[in-house]
């Protein structure tokens, strides 16, 4: 976990004669410089729920309950009292130092289903010192209540300050003074000035990722009947970060068979665009799963090619048997890998990852 409160370039508070501030950053005299951010880096820092409509009993507050009465303020709430409206912002000081084009700086807020970024371009390269993102910061207008934010840093797998390719002046972010507001009267939700503010973020780090392999009803990602194997995040368009995750066939017994060769054929989509960092390889065994094959390693997305997304297609897994009587167990497996950005899916149209049904193995005696 690498966000945490320093004093290393803080923000000069004029309020406070000892500064701090949140750094996704370390001092190590490894690095270039002595100070800066690794590779492969994929930490964030995320605030707690921030509630944005208290009642008028919750109020204490002038502006805000003159708020509640202000023409057109109000909303009626069956069985209480009324909820004011607002406008929520939230706003921050902030600086960076990274790998331009390649290691980032985002803000996102939580839809309900998944994180999805404020700031899309996110921040990179140099900001040149302490910034604002005053006046106006970013509005959370139709976000949640209470609304989830968090602050994320992603580096790729190389040039940084653990390499020297890339030598940061304390990157990779800073950020301070972090506040939700109501634009309408100033009331803050929430303060994080690492000075004696709400001070409850939490830093943190992506986990592993889990087992994602999950069976689907969609007709059309299914080859027979409605259901097939998918690996993209359920409720979703995109495959979750960190995955080293497969599907694998149960053990086919083919010991009553003089068999030189198997295949395994399975109907199969795949929307993983190549420039996105999602790939999936196949192996197989013929020894009980005691050694496994890599048979081929893949990418692509089947919608650049000018195929819809319920086109199909037929995959084939050779199983190569050790002895020339063939093995008794053989199977194959599908392993779905995704770098620290996920896989966000085909832009051409609205899905994700790997898609298996109707698998059958098929034995040759030559």
């Amino acid at each position: 976990v690498k966000f945490h409160v320093d004093t290393y370039l803080a923000y000069d508070d004029p309020d406070h004669e000892d500064d701090n501030s949140w750094w996704c950053g370390e001092l190590d005299p490894a690095f270039a410089g002595g100070d800066g951010y690794g590779n492969g880096w994929d930490q964030w820092l995320e605030l707690p729920p921030i509630a944005l409509g208290t009642s008028v009993s919750e109020q204490t507050s002038w502006t805000a309950i003159k708020a509640i009465y202000h023409e057109g303020a109000t909303v009626e709430r069956p069985g209480g009292p009324p909820k004011r409206s607002v406008s929520p912002v939230l706003s921050f000081r902030y600086r960076h130092d990274t790998e331009v084009g390649y290691d980032f700086a985002y803000v996102e807020v939580h839809d309900g289903h998944e994180w999805v970024a404020l700031d899309p371009p996110g921040y990179d390269g140099r900001s040149g010192g302490w910034q604002s993102t005053d006046p106006g910061g970013f509005s959370l207008d139709g976000c949640g209540d209470p609304v989830r934010i968090r602050f994320r840093f992603v580096s790729d797998a190389a040039w940084s300050d653990a390499d020297g390719y890339y030598n940061s002046e304390g990157g990779a972010f800073h950020v301070d003074d972090i506040r939700v507001y109501d634009a309408v009267t100033g009331e803050d939700f929430y303060l994080e000035d690492c000075e004696g503010g709400s001070g409850q973020s939490t830093p943190s780090t992506l986990p592993a990722g889990g087992d994602y392999w999950h069976l689907l009803d969609n007709s059309c990602h299914a080859y027979s009947g409605t259901h097939s194997w998918s690996v993209c995040h359920p409720n979703s368009t995109h495959v979750e970060p960190n995955l080293e995750n497969w599907l694998a066939t149960p053990l086919v017994d083919v010991s009553g068979y003089a068999a030189d060769a198997c295949t395994l054929y399975a109907v199969i989509q795949f929307f993983m665009p190549i420039d996105h960092g999602g790939s999936w390889q196949e192996w197989s065994t013929a020894d009980g799963g005691v050694t496994w094959t890599r048979t081929g390693w893949w990418s692509g997305d089947q919608c650049a090619y000018g195929y819809t997304p319920c086109d199909q297609f037929l995959g084939e897994i050779p199983i190569v048997p050790p002895g020339p009587a063939g093995a008794d167990l053989v199977g194959a497996k599908w392993v779905m890998l995704t770098d620290e950005f996920g896989n966000p899916g085909s832009p051409y149209c609205e899905t994700a990852g790997l898609y298996i049904d109707d698998a059958w193995v098929e034995v040759w005696d030559y």
